[in-house]
C-alpha cells in the first residue's frame, strides 16, 4: 500500500509527486427570473428580467439601439430553461463585451483594427485547391465589394505568401469606416 498525504484539493502521494486533483464542481445558476422583456428607453433598448434591467458584468446597464438585437438577445434569455447556460447566448456576451469593452475605448480599438489593414485575410487567396479558392471567392469577394461600392474603399486581392501593401490613400478611407460604424450597442 502506497502511503497518502492530503494535500490541499488533492491527493499527493509519498513516492508520486503528481497531485491527482478532485473532479471539478460545476457552478451552475439556476433561472431565477419568470419574465423576459425589452423596454424602449427612448431610443435605447434594454432587455428586462421580471422587470429589471439586465447590467453587464462591468455593471453598465445592457442596452443597444437595435431593437433586433435586444429582441435576440431577450430570446436567448427566455430560451434558458433550469439553468443558466452562457454558452447558448452569444449575442448576449457580445452585447456585453461591446458595451464593457468596445464602446469606452472605440478609437483605440480603431486603431488596433488599422493595424491589420495591410494582412487581412479577405485580401490572400488561395491558389488551390479549387474547392478552396471558390469558397474564398463566395464567402470573401461579396464583402470587399461591398466596400467598394458602400465606402469607396478598394482593396488590393493576392495570392501566396508574400505580404501586399495596401493603396495608402485607402488607410484613411479605412478609418472613416470603421469611425462610422460604432460599436454595437
Amino acid at each position: 500500500m502506497i502511503p497518502v498525504k492530503r494535500h490541499g484539493r488533492g491527493i499527493l502521494r509519498e513516492n508520486n509527486p503528481v497531485q491527482i486533483k478532485a473532479p471539478k464542481q460545476e457552478l451552475r445558476r439556476k433561472r431565477f427570473y419568470k419574465t423576459v422583456a425589452v423596454t424602449d428607453n427612448g431610443g435605447n433598448f434594454s432587455v428586462t428580467l421580471d422587470g429589471r434591467a439586465l447590467h453587464t458584468p462591468g455593471r453598465a446597464k445592457l442596452e443597444t439601439v437595435s431593437k433586433p438585437l435586444a429582441d435576440a438577445v431577450a430570446a436567448e434569455w427566455e430560451a434558458q430553461a433550469e439553468f443558466i447556460d452562457p454558452a447558448t447566448m452569444p449575442l448576449t456576451k457580445l452585447l456585453n463585451t461591446s458595451v464593457d469593452r468596445i464602446a469606452p475605448n472605440q478609437v483605440g480599438i480603431i486603431h488596433e483594427l488599422l493595424s491589420f489593414f495591410d494582412t487581412d485575410l479577405l485580401c490572400y487567396r488561395a491558389t488551390g485547391p479549387a474547392a478552396l479558392v471558390e469558397r474564398q471567392a463566395v464567402v470573401w469577394q461579396p464583402v470587399l465589394e461591398w466596400l467598394v461600392i458602400t465606402h469607396d474603399v478598394k482593396l488590393s486581392v493576392g495570392s501566396g505568401l508574400m505580404p501586399l501593401s495596401q493603396p495608402p490613400e485607402m488607410r484613411p478611407k479605412m478609418d472613416q469606416v470603421l469611425s462610422g460604424l460604432g460599436p454595437i450597442a
